[in-house]
């Protein structure tokens, strides 16, 4: 064995020497400095994921957490034991072995971490395209950070797809971009296709891909004068795109869309209706990459386009403008019909506007007077945005627009949204001065601190938003009761956000019904009957096991059965094995209150058997409400009684109960009413009160 050079004593030292990392030579090692990116960002919005108490996002965020929950608990993808016609899967199998752990909180924050980390990958993409279009190791970098700060990140707190859509998108184009330029590479197009199998697994928004690639394939061979030699080149990847459309054909639009396929409806909006969410769009998308990012990236597509240095530059651009259109075309027809702006449609273009932004850098084009006259131009634009759109913004908008919420929290001053425009302006002309100054440095720090800003905001905006939501019934409560099972009983009035809250943090619950015909959005609710005697029917059969009701939307009691309120929204009996007996049902609530229509009902002992009582109790209006409310009871035998309740006054009223078998009545409201929780009541309701003298 050959000794060690240099004597004993330096051996140690020179071992921990070369065992010492050297903070220096890591950082000045690209990919090392990329994984640290990387892995502090995913860390970063981990921990802020966290402080989300809730999924707030409806439906989708339930969807994709139900689906995940029954790929990992029976190994399809159903909700609630119903198959959903849903095409974009691939979130829910990556998400699904995480729902495998009992706690859901725990499961919740392992799916945001995995959200957070599948988003920061989407710097690994925009790394290599940079440096494919021949932009420095350093220039290539600041891209990366850039994307792992862009505003519309803050969606990793939620259980959407599209942290892995964003990512897998990054990679595809990239893939997309090889099989271009590369058009005899057979591994390119395979590697290419796969990635582009994925993405439309993940987000369906992107079957338009392959028409995107086809356009620039196209306009590429027309410019290179070798069409024909460019689609042969390409023939295995144009086959592989047609093979869709036969399968399409076979087994119809609506088993292949699926979830999706009343998106047809959306196809018809008014021209000046469009032309109004396309501008809203775009200054949603001039917003998410930075607002003063916007003039330079154009002109870095236009110069890619028209004056390219190398056959890259062309095809970035050539790519990237039919997917742009596509995006801004999916948006505008969603946000015609919803009537909120769709900024989830666009973030895939934000890093692509950044490496467009370094391509006009590179060729000295910030401090052109172009680029001059586009800041100038976004002065009044600024002035001359639609405030109110602005305010009105929602999760689904862009997370950039929620910082106002933190903007108002931290000036104390509400509406403060008014002042947006103004800041907006205020940057514009500050970033002019930096081009007078002809200092490129200080338009990128402009663009940064922008950046930055934004992102916190829009991160604790959207924190907030969420914090306002929360109500008791978003936490769970049965897995504390030692129940492994329980029916859901909801009924006409119960909102949509609270039931699928409930269904999300109690997984115990295997069923919804109604007993009456009901839709709850996406959330599957069966339907359910009560026997003569009141017995709850599921198919026909009496239901024995635990029952939670929807206390906020119906007032009921169960036969030898006390409620426990485990929480504020709902009420929870345990039938001990008996099968489960109503007694009285009262329908149509809201909150506290009466709402607009509902049914009193009562069951006797047994079928057939009399019924002799009364049902008390108080009305109350708010002084608030602008209008008397008025109630009118239709009950048994045609016969009516008619309440009117002024603003401020307390009505007690009494109902005689006269029946051979179950007792029933409707009531119908009308007036100005006010709001109770989330809904809107008539009036509120006291002491109810049903009094039995024969049952």
């Amino acid at each position: 064995m050959p000794a060690l050079s240099g004597s004993s004593a330096d051996r140690p030292a020179t071992i921990r020497h070369a065992m010492t990392p050297n903070p220096a030579a890591i950082l000045a090692r690209p990919r090392a400095l990329l994984t640290l990116l990387i892995c502090s960002a995913a860390a970063g919005r981990s921990l802020i994921a966290w402080q989300h108490p809730t999924p707030v996002f409806f439906p989708d965020e339930i969807i994709y957490s139900s689906l995940a929950r029954g790929i990992a608990e029976s190994g399809t993808p159903a909700f609630l034991g119903h198959p959903l016609d849903f095409p974009a899967l691939l979130t829910a199998y990556l998400t699904a072995p995480l729902w495998l752990i009992s706690d859901t909180t725990v499961a919740y924050h392992l799916v945001q971490s995995l959200g957070a980390l599948a988003f920061s990958l989407a710097a690994i993409p925009v790394f290599l395209l940079a440096r494919r279009l021949s932009l420095s190791t350093n220039t290539a970098l600041l891209l990366a950070a850039g994307t792992l700060v862009l505003p519309d990140l803050a969606l990793s707190s939620l259980l959407l797809s599209e942290p892995f859509a964003f990512a897998l998108f990054g990679f595809t184009f990239w893939a997309g971009h090889r099989a271009l330029l590369s058009v005899q590479s057979l591994s390119d197009q395979l590697l290419f296709l796969g990635l582009l199998a994925l993405l439309c697994l993940a987000r369906t928004q992107f079957i338009i891909l392959p028409a995107a690639y086809l356009f620039a394939l196209l306009v590429q061979g027309r410019v290179e004068r070798r069409v024909r030699d460019t689609l042969r080149a390409q023939l295995p990847l144009l086959l592989a795109f047609s093979l869709p459309i036969p399968i399409a054909a076979v087994l119809g639009l609506t088993r292949v869309f699926g979830f999706y396929t009343s998106i047809a409806d959306y196809l018809t909006p008014a021209p000046s209706v469009s032309l109004h969410w396309l501008v809203l769009n775009l200054l949603v998308l001039a917003l998410s990459c930075g607002w003063l990012l916007a003039p330079g990236a154009v002109l870095g597509f236009e110069a890619a386009l028209r004056r390219p240095d190398d056959r890259a530059e062309r095809g970035f651009a050539l790519l990237f403008l039919p997917i742009l259109l596509g995006l801004l075309a999916q948006a505008t027809i969603i946000s015609s019909q919803v009537k909120d702006a769709q900024g989830r449609y666009l973030i895939y273009a934000l890093p692509l506007l950044l490496i467009l932004f370094a391509l006009a850098a590179r060729r000295g084009l910030l401090i052109r007077w172009a680029n001059a006259l586009g800041l100038l131009a976004l002065i009044p634009v600024a002035l001359l945005s639609p405030i109110s759109e602005l305010n009105r913004a929602s999760l689904n908008s862009a997370p950039i627009l929620l910082s106002r919420h933190e903007l108002e929290r931290v000036l104390g001053v509400e509406d403060a949204y008014a002042s947006i425009p103004f800041l907006l302006a205020g940057l514009a002309v500050f970033a002019v001065y930096a081009w007078w100054k002809r200092s490129g440095p200080a338009l990128v720090g402009l663009i940064a601190t922008f950046l930055v800003a934004a992102s916190v905001g829009g991160t604790y905006g959207q924190r907030l938003l969420a914090s306002d939501k929360v109500t008791p019934a978003h936490r769970p409560f049965l897995s504390s009761a030692r129940i492994e099972r329980a029916l859901f009983l909801v009924g006409t009035s119960s909102q949509t956000e609270l039931a699928m809250s409930t269904v999300f943090w109690n997984r115990e619950i295997s069923q919804v019904v109604s007993l009456t015909a009901l839709s709850l959005g996406a959330l599957p609710v069966d339907g359910a009957t009560a026997a003569p005697d009141g017995t709850l029917l599921i198919d026909g059969d009496p239901y024995t096991g635990p029952l939670v009701v929807d206390s906020d939307a119906l007032e009921t009691t169960i036969r030898g059965v006390e409620p426990s309120r485990t929480s504020a929204n709902v009420l929870l009996f345990r039938a001990a094995g008996a099968p489960v007996r109503l007694r009285t049902l009262v329908t149509g609530l809201v909150g506290s209150g009466l709402g607009r229509s509902g049914s009193l009902q009562a069951w006797p002992a047994r079928p057939g058997g009399d019924l002799r009582g009364t049902l008390t109790f108080t009305l109350f209006v708010p002084r608030s409400s602008r209008r008397p409310t008025v109630v009118d009871f239709r009950l048994p035998a045609q016969s009516r009684q008619t309440v009117t309740i002024e603003p401020g006054q307390t009505r007690t009223i009494a109902l005689v109960i006269r029946s051979e078998g179950m007792w029933q009545a409707f009531y119908r409201g009308r007036g100005s009413g006010y709001r109770s929780g989330s809904g809107f009541a008539l009036a509120e309701l006291q002491d109810l009160d049903f009094r039995f003298s024969k049952s």
